[in-house]
């Protein structure tokens, strides 16, 4: 995963066969994807009105906006054209992938990850049948918590998209702080590319395989940033100057209105 080699050049560098490399890393991709290790690594406790505080506390040090409490996007994660899948699988960038979304905090860890939909699903449907999804939107705060989301997402109370013509300072000034706020999880897509090879290539596994690869990735990059390696962004201090906005089918109007 660290390298995209070949599992023959594993071999030579390592005088093993072929099959004992596979079967290595069958063992391995196996343990870092049980439910068990996956669920302690990954996990998104939105029920939890404490851990929502303070993850939009740290948010708002970000750009300013008090009420994220998470980051959502997709990337396409180039893999080799399964059989008989047709076009299935083909993104709209025109070449294999499986569509990967990430939920992240302000400090990149990631708090969501769906690998296993093919690169022809839209990002927005990916996240409307996410588990992810219909948890936040079963909240019953009376605050605006709200994941934070491109132009490919659906605006509503529980997620907020940048607007596409700004008019007024106060939309101006809300999609700056938008843009500042939602980079992160872009930034955590180039690093954990970077750092994991395998994901900026071609992924030679069949599909469901190469998802389980992804998910591995992920789980990795957690307990990275547990032993304090990962995405790390300069903070301002937490923002005060406007109110927590209230729970609201639009609640994008409600944070522009604040501003």
């Amino acid at each position: 995963m660290g390298s995209n080699s070949f599992q023959a050049v594993i071999c030579d560098r390592f005088g093993c066969s072929q099959q004992s490399v596979s079967n290595l890393f069958d063992r391995v991709l196996h343990a870092f994807t049980d439910p068990a290790v996956v669920d302690h690594f990954i996990d998104f406790p939105i029920e939890d009105a404490a851990w929502r505080r303070r993850t939009a506390r740290d948010f708002s040090r970000l750009a300013g906006l008090r009420n994220v409490v998470g980051a959502v996007d997709g990337s396409f994660i180039p893999i080799q054209t399964p059989p008989h899948s047709q076009n299935l699988f083909r993104c709209r960038k025109q070449f294999p992938a499986l569509n990967a979304t990430f939920i992240v905090d302000s400090w990149g860890r990631i708090l969501y990850c769906n690998p296993r939909m093919p690169g022809s699903t839209h990002d927005s449907l990916v996240l409307e049948a996410s588990p992810a999804r219909l948890r936040i939107n079963a909240l019953a705060c009376p605050e605006g918590y709200a994941l934070i989301g491109d132009k490919a997402y659906r605006n509503d109370g529980r997620l907020m998209t940048p607007l596409a013509n700004p008019v007024t300072p106060q939309e101006r000034k809300y999609n700056k702080l938008h843009a500042k706020t939602r980079v992160i999880v872009e930034q955590v897509f180039g690093v954990i590319t970077r750092r994991f090879p395998i994901l900026s290539g071609k992924i030679r596994f069949d599909s469901a395989k190469c998802a389980r690869v992804i998910l591995a990735a992920a789980v990795l990059w957690n307990f990275g940033l547990d032993k304090g390696h990962g995405a790390q962004r300069g903070r301002g201090p937490v923002n005060y100057q406007y109110p927590m906005p209230s729970s609201s089918r639009n609640v994008r109007n409600v944070v522009i209105a604040s501003l």
